[in-house]
């Protein structure tokens, strides 16, 4: 088989594989249920990896992998909009309630050290820790510590924002900062 034939069925069974998972998720969503669909299209989206792999090396093919379902994704959504016509309505205006005690707003100013700075620490020392001491080649450290700490940040921020209990979020992230930062001193 020549490598253009290839190539060429590489991106085809890419393409199927993508707009095949992308659809059997949503149709899994919109009926929850059976997990055996939702398993299915999330399978179809990995191999679709292998058929990308046809068409490129490994780098490409996990890339186009990740990239390709996105547009597939965008167009399922939009041949389910709905387009209205004529005058919009206005929404109804949302009535802010504002704090009456003190309480309330050192409780929010906490809460947003805890999601900012605090949080940002934390995925700061982990993501040095393991720039500095992960057992891997020297640029796989650097990128995985790299990759790593805007996902920890964001982790942590979502745990400052949804925990209701603001001492075990300042303990948990002034823990998990100081032993990313005694990691990467050691």
């Amino acid at each position: 088989m020549s490598a253009a034939l290839v190539s060429a069925s590489g991106v085809g069974l890419g393409l199927v594989g993508s707009a095949a998972g992308v659809l059997c998720l949503r149709r899994a969503w919109r009926h929850p249920g059976d997990g055996r669909l939702l398993a299915f299209g999330w399978g179809l989206l990995a191999l679709s990896v292998l058929a990308w792999s046809l068409t490129a090396g490994a780098d490409m093919a996990l890339a186009l992998a990740l990239l390709i379902p996105s547009p597939v994704a965008y167009a399922v959504l939009a041949s389910g909009a709905k387009v209205r016509r004529g005058k919009a309505k206005r929404p109804p205006r949302a009535e802010v309630e504002l704090p009456q005690s003190g309480a309330r707003w050192s409780r929010a100013a906490l809460r947003a050290v805890c999601a900012g700075p605090l949080a940002a620490a934390a995925a700061v020392c982990c993501g040095a820790a393991m720039a500095l001491k992960a057992p891997l080649s020297e640029p796989d450290r650097l990128i995985g510590g790299a990759f790593l700490a805007p996902l920890l940040w964001a982790v942590g921020m979502i745990w400052a924002t949804t925990d209701p209990r603001l001492g075990r979020i300042g303990a948990g992230l002034g823990a998990v900062a100081a032993l990313g930062l005694a990691a990467a001193a050691l």
